[in-house]
């Protein structure tokens, strides 16, 4: 998969020699069978290659949020990794968001139950737009995502949704 979007020997060798390649690369080309545009694999590639350098050498990879937050945020092997430079809140979310996707798709990801208000509507609304509008389940996805966060808001407020 990393040939797909690294065109230097160098540089997919760096991404095929790094820690848990094997499995960025299946996550990878899910997200191209998913829809993933070029740029976004490209990004998604060099975050997980961040990422995944950050074990140090553990094969653990049983994450919840706080985890993968604290990783993200201690900066001490930020520049030995060649990573991204994290000063901007967008790039750590970015980041945080990258690597919980991943795994979650590995099945590695301990999630935190949350309900979300109105979920059954939220799941009606996203089958729709996969069905009816044709949409992809990436893009269906994100709009989820700040489908909820209105619905989380909107239900402190203490008033039907109708």
């Amino acid at each position: 998969m990393f040939d797909q979007f690294c065109f230097r020997d160098s540089t997919r060798a760096k991404h095929a020699g790094a820690p848990f390649a094997e499995e960025r690369s299946h996550y990878l080309e899910h997200c191209a069978a998913q829809g993933d545009a070029y740029w976004t694999l490209s990004r998604k590639a060099y975050d997980l290659l961040w990422f995944s350098r950050q074990f140090n050498g553990s094969t653990d990879l049983n994450l919840s949020i706080d985890q993968v937050q604290a990783l993200v945020l201690d900066g001490t092997n930020r520049e030995d990794t060649m990573g991204p430079r994290l000063t901007r809140s967008s790039k750590r979310t970015r980041l945080v968001g990258h690597a919980c996707a991943w795994l979650r798709y590995l099945g590695s990801f301990r999630e935190s139950i949350e309900l979300i208000p109105y979920s059954s509507r939220l799941d009606e609304y996203c089958n729709w737009a996969l069905r009816e509008r044709g949409l992809t389940v990436a893009s269906v996805d994100r709009f989820g995502r700040s489908i909820t966060a209105f619905l989380r808001w909107f239900a402190e407020l203490g008033r039907p949704l109708d």
